[in-house]
């Protein structure tokens, strides 16, 4: 992470318009977000996402998708998300789908802003998260769209 604020520090970052297909890993321990896509499409399938930390007191989500200056979508299926600090899930205008996953032990389990667009599958299993349900809007945006110090 960023000395100054303990922001970034991602376990997996994937931007600027690629196409990313990840397979089975595990993410964990991160600082602001475990895995983050941005304007960028990912798939992503049997992944192990958690204890992502908090930044300054804020964020912690496991997976964050969101679309800043262009598109994000996400395949999700097959992922064990879990206590992460804030958010398990985190999509902000981005287009996703999430199936045969778990999460569990986060504050939210999965958290919309903007006009995120969310097809969420039967098979989930989402439990033992302060928030069970699906949350729609009221978070601070994740700091993933700022510049990144490279």
């Amino acid at each position: 992470p960023r000395e100054a604020d303990g922001l970034f520090g991602h376990g997996m970052l994937i931007q600027v318009a690629s196409e990313t297909t990840v397979r089975r890993g595990l993410v964990s321990g991160n600082h602001t977000g475990g895995v983050v896509v941005v304007d960028s499409t990912a798939t992503v399938e049997e992944l192990v996402v958690r204890d992502t930390q908090e930044a300054d007191g804020r964020f912690g989500d496991g997976i964050v998708v969101v679309a800043d200056e262009g598109t994000a979508e996400a395949i999700l299926s097959g992922l064990l998300v879990e206590n992460n600090a804030r958010a398990g899930v985190y999509f902000d205008d981005a287009g996703v789908s999430l199936a045969g996953s778990v999460v569990r032990g986060n504050v939210f389990s999965v958290h919309l802003e903007g006009d995120a667009d969310l097809e969420i599958a039967d098979d989930n299993v989402i439990v033992d998260n302060e928030d069970n349900e699906v949350s729609r809007g009221g978070l601070e945006p994740s700091p993933v769209a700022e510049p990144l110090p490279f």
